[in-house]
């Protein structure tokens, strides 16, 4: 064999070597390329799905709540708690528990909603900031449904105290015989 051909020969099978080298490179990286994008779908399925669990978790809980909320009802009927504290009585509980001095505690008209009856008071009383801030808190937090329907925040004289005013109604869902 001549070094003529011998050179064509080696550089013949140098090439169909690199040539199937490439080729088994690209098939290769064919294969990873794909497998990266099975890899990304699947992240891309399961970030949905921990979506759509969190939330059926979330209406899970909410179901819960309402649940708990609607425990003691029947049919239409309120449930009616076993003791309801009279409203002047958690009032006054609320002003003790905030430290806030009565001055004036009045009852004004009640009215029929629904299945509730509507007492409208009318409270002055005085405090710091926030004792009357920790008295609407209690109020918020309390065990009966109420809402205020106007107040204001005024400073006393000669007195680093406030005088609040406020107009609030407590719903009472007790029936009338």
């Amino acid at each position: 064999m001549t070094l003529q051909k011998w050179k064509k020969r080696a550089g013949l099978t140098i090439g169909t070597a690199v040539l199937l080298l490439l080729l088994g490179l690209v098939i290769d990286l064919g294969a990873v390329n794909r497998q990266l994008g099975e890899y990304e779908d699947l992240k891309v399925q399961r970030e949905q799905l921990r979506r759509q669990l969190t939330k059926i978790e979330n209406q899970s809980a909410y179901e819960d709540r309402l649940a708990g909320y609607f425990a003691g009802m029947k049919g239409d009927s309120l449930a009616i708690p076993a003791k309801l504290v009279d409203p002047i009585d958690f009032l006054a509980g609320g002003l003790r528990k905030s430290n806030l001095k009565r001055l004036e505690l009045r009852t004004e008209k009640s009215s029929q909603t629904g299945q509730l009856t509507r007492n409208r008071y009318f409270l002055r009383a005085n405090g710091s900031y926030n004792q009357i801030i920790d008295f609407f808190k209690w109020l918020e937090r309390g065990g009966q449904l109420s809402t205020i329907d106007a107040f204001s925040i005024e400073p006393i004289i000669d007195s680093s105290d406030l005088e609040l005013r406020l107009n609030l109604s407590i719903y009472d869902p007790r029936m009338e015989s």
